[in-house]
């Protein structure tokens, strides 16, 4: 497997003949390297003329300065490796550092799927911190890097926070031009992140190898530096939701000024405003931690810092405070119903709602002001205040009896999600659950309620419990559930639900991969920049009063839910304080209690 080193430079080429010259002790030997300078740079082009590197090596000169994603996409659009890893011109490389690449995707690709390998980046600084505030923002990103390298280990659903894909990282060069490469647009300094949600979303696995380690020389005023990131990542956040409607928790700090505690979007508010004035706050902030050495002071730094130069970068774009609103657009309801019947035993309760009660509860949303988002416009535009998606899991034969009669009453587009090889048949995964066996949609009920505007998303193919099952097991229910139905409906399918919210990373990822565009989960709360594949619902049954479904509308959580979410809260603010074992055993008490009573812990 031959592979392509990147290396984007700008105006320092005596770091770059030190990265240079760690490529040439690698024990890898089927590689080249291609060096893209970002612009006029006199030295550089020196460099590119003495170097006498015993590696295969091209230069490669942009006339101006594009920004680091397009002299990397350079790279990539010159580069004949099958392999492509990515390196920056402040770094030294261990002697494996392209053999544990090439070798990482050798092992994983076996296992089929898209792959990104990510090696570790150690920092070493040439000089001593300047300020205390520096010492600080040198141990925050120790705790980012070490993170965002537990996340990549552990594939866990809170990658999607820390997906990039920058420095030390390899990926086939097919599947990055499927993705479309680096997006030259994006600037200086979020361009990996940008790229790195885009391959999590198409569903590309990304492996820590943790002995690929370069060294990372840091040369910069990290305090100067963060001001300057700040300003580049208001910029990229305002171009990746307006140009790509990437509204994910990667851009969220878009939605500060319209959304979060009151006192935090006064303060986001005024340095939108008056940026100055919060400009010398946080100089004061600065200062003040230098001479009391405390943390306090520096997370007051950090935040107004953060106020002033963020909306600075937004502004920037070009985008105004009315034009933010248009685009953060503002939390709603994902309401998940299951069977629109009268129940029976008390565990129906929990998963049927009579006719009568769902009658009613339209009639309030109604009344209340809430009208039914169509599920397409979910894809393409931020849901506005009041309005609500409607979702009903497994596709029981009573939504077509009870439901879809009605739907030009109440003005309804409902979702309905399809457990694929089971049409026309009965809900046979409830067996021994104490559920009764329903009747499920036929066929023709299903083409027939598409051609009246009713959507279908796939529940999989025979509703299993899909973490437990294996890669090939897997793959089955996600992908044939799809195929089916687009077999049956003549259109795409592109909403997934997870059987039983059973989901985990690997879950998630295979649904990417099929090419769902969103997936819903059983995450009690209101949507609202969610992960696309892991978008929270609200439940509604038969056991909800009249106050918690409206208080479910308003807040994505009843009564109940409310006062064990705050319990849970205080409790964690005391766990710290007692010895671990007694912490072990609480935790486990907390999430027995939550289970009981149908609580997300």
């Amino acid at each position: 497997m031959r592979c392509s080193v990147i290396i984007p430079t700008r105006l320092r080429p005596l770091a770059l003949q030190q990265t240079l010259e760690s490529l040439e002790l690698q024990s890898f030997a089927d590689f080249n390297v291609i060096v893209v300078c970002d612009g006029e740079d006199p030295e550089t082009r020196r460099l590119s003329e003495q170097y006498p590197g015993a590696v295969e090596l091209r230069w490669l000169f942009h006339a101006q300065n594009c920004g680091q994603g397009a002299a990397r996409q350079t790279g990539v659009l010159a580069a004949d490796g099958e392999l492509l890893l990515f390196l920056d011109d402040d770094v030294t490389a261990v002697p494996d550092l392209v053999l544990l690449h090439v070798d990482g995707h050798k092992h994983e690709t076996s296992r089929g799927g898209k792959l990104a390998v990510c090696g570790r980046i150690v920092e070493r600084y040439s000089r001593p911190p300047h300020s205390r505030a520096e010492l600080y923002l040198r141990q925050e990103r120790e705790r980012i890097l070490c993170q965002v390298q537990q996340a990549f280990s552990s594939c866990d659903l809170t990658l999607g926070r820390h997906a990039c894909f920058g420095l030390n990282s390899s990926i086939s060069r097919d599947v990055l031009l499927q993705t479309g490469g680096f997006d030259s647009s994006v600037g200086s300094v979020h361009e990996d992140m940008e790229l790195g949600s885009r391959l999590y979303d198409r569903g590309v696995r990304f492996v820590l190898e943790p002995a690929a380690v370069v060294y990372h020389h840091g040369t910069k005023d990290l305090t100067k530096e963060r001001v300057r990131s700040l300003v580049y990542a208001g910029r990229s956040d305002a171009y990746r939701v307006a140009a790509k409607g990437q509204r994910m928790p990667q851009t969220k700090a878009l939605t500060r000024i319209q959304h979060g505690r009151a006192d935090r979007r006064i303060k986001e508010r005024l340095a939108w405003e008056f940026p100055n004035i919060v400009k010398h706050l946080a100089e004061v902030f600065g200062r003040a931690c230098d001479v009391f050495h405390h943390r306090l002071f520096l997370r007051l730094w950090l935040s107004f810092t953060f106020s002033a130069y963020y909306w600075e970068g937004v502004k920037a774009a070009g985008v105004s405070l009315d034009q933010l609103e248009q685009l953060v657009g503002s939390p709603f309801p994902v309401f998940m119903f299951h069977s629109i019947s009268a129940p029976g035993n008390g565990l129906e309760r929990r998963h049927c709602l009579s006719p009568q009660r769902f009658a009613r509860f339209m009639d309030w949303l109604r009344a209340a002001g809430y009208h039914s988002i169509p599920p397409d416009d979910c894809l393409s535009a931020a849901p506005r205040a009041c309005q609500a998606l409607f979702s009903f899991d497994d596709a029981y034969e009573d939504f077509y009896t009870e439901v879809f009669p009605h739907l030009d009453q109440w003005a309804l587009t409902p979702l309905v999600f399809v457990v694929a090889k089971r049409i026309g048949e009965t809900s046979c995964w409830e067996r021994g659950t104490g559920l009764p066996e329903k009747r499920l949609l036929s066929a023709s009920q299903i083409r027939e309620m598409a051609r009246h505007g009713v959507r279908f998303g796939s529940h999989s193919s025979t509703h299993p419990w899909l973490p437990d099952l294996s890669d090939a097991e897997l793959q089955r229910e996600i992908c044939e559930s799809k195929q089916c139905l687009e077999d049956l409906l003549g259109a795409s399918v592109t909403w997934f639900a997870y059987p039983s919210g059973g989901v985990d990373g690997r879950v998630r990822n295979a649904v990417a991969q099929a090419g769902y565009k969103r997936a819903v989960t059983t995450e009690e709360g209101l949507s609202f920049w969610d992960d696309p594949l892991l978008m929270r619902r609200i439940a509604i049954s038969e056991s909800d009063a009249l106050v918690d479904l409206a208080l479910k509308g308003l807040t994505g959580h009843s009564i109940k839910q409310q006062v064990f979410r705050q319990t849970r809260v205080l409790i964690h603010a005391g766990l710290g304080r007692l010895p671990n074992p007694i912490v072990r055993v609480l935790r486990q008490v907390v999430r027995h209690v939550c289970s009981v009573h149908s609580v997300n812990p």
